[in-house]
């Protein structure tokens, strides 16, 4: 786990951390309470949920057999807590989320980053694990995105990066390359959208931001101590930021002006990003219809490789 020092700008008063002799943290003693280890959260959930007697039998339940509870269907988790199925929706509505399969979300994604990598495995032994079943979750995943996010919102990702001055894009680890096709496919377009993975690197881009100017995270599986501290520093300057995310955690969704969720789950031992991937060239595809002439790639660039190459003789 790396060390953080706070870095302050010469032109600005914010702070940022970066990681100093190891890597950005992943669980930090300070961190909030939906970065809380698994057992810590649902505990804490039971003690601070206004729940009913039923939905407080669902919720032990849920402590009592999480794999089920993660992996289950509703009718499977009103079973195993004696309830209705009616009662599991209105227990997750009572946690603060939209339903049972918002609540399950979160609920799968923490339960799976609490496990040890032979937990991990075991886990996965129960799984089909092949190309086919990879390919199967990815389209379940994209199946997932159709219904789930409505395209104005896809849109209104679009419209803050188009009326941004800046924006800066945020991924790290696996979905540095989300990160990456995004900032490019949005310069390419036209706009001023830049990439950062590094926290140092971060701190130094995110001190040069003002309030016309965008940040953009992209962080799931792991919630990056960096992205928090990014949305943090963001909300205090004034700064818009949105977050796309595989976490359902209202407290982590309200560090963000927006936010989208999408599925990360994948086959073996790695997230899938797919969903993500497929999210942000929509937000490009919107973004280069905004304006027409702005995006209008130059002649020079639509030079076919054949001319090229006979220029180079």
């Amino acid at each position: 786990m790396g060390t953080f020092i706070a870095l302050a700008h010469p032109l600005s008063s914010r702070t940022l951390p970066v990681a100093v002799g190891g890597t950005d943290s992943c669980w930090t003693p300070s961190a909030p309470r939906f970065r809380a280890p698994f057992e810590a959260w649902v505990r804490q959930l039971a003690a601070t949920a206004t729940l009913t007697h039923k939905g407080r039998a669902e919720l032990s339940a849920l402590r009592s057999h999480p794999r089920e509870s993660a992996f289950g269907s509703t009718r499977a988790i009103a079973e195993l807590a004696n309830v209705n199925i009616g009662t599991v929706t209105r227990a997750a509505q009572a946690l603060g989320y939209a339903g049972w399969t918002e609540f399950q979300h979160e609920f799968r994604a923490r339960y799976v980053a609490s496990l040890s990598v032979s937990g991990i495995a075991n886990e996965h032994a129960l799984n089909e694990q092949s190309a086919e079943a990879s390919l199967a979750r990815d389209r379940a995943d994209l199946n997932w995105v159709s219904r789930s996010i409505p395209a104005d919102d896809i849109r209104r990702v679009a419209s803050e990066i188009a009326r941004a001055g800046r924006t800066v894009v945020l991924a790290q680890r696996s979905y540095a390359a989300v990160g990456i096709a995004l900032a490019h496919n949005a310069a390419i377009v036209g706009y001023d959208v830049r990439h950062v993975a590094d926290p140092a690197t971060m701190a130094n881009a995110m001190s040069r931001l003002t309030e016309r100017d965008l940040v953009v995270a992209i962080n799931s599986w792991q919630i990056y101590a960096s992205t928090l501290y990014a949305l943090r520093a963001a909300d205090k300057e004034n700064i818009r930021s949105i977050l796309i995310t595989d976490s359902a955690s209202p407290a982590l969704q309200a560090l963000a002006d927006f936010h989208l969720s999408v599925p990360s789950e994948g086959v073996g031992f790695f997230p899938s990003l797919v969903s993500a991937v497929s999210l942000a060239q929509a937000v490009v595809v919107e973004l280069a219809t905004l304006d027409p002439e702005r995006t209008t790639i130059p002649q020079t660039l639509r030079t076919p490789v054949g001319q090229l190459r006979s220029h180079a003789h």
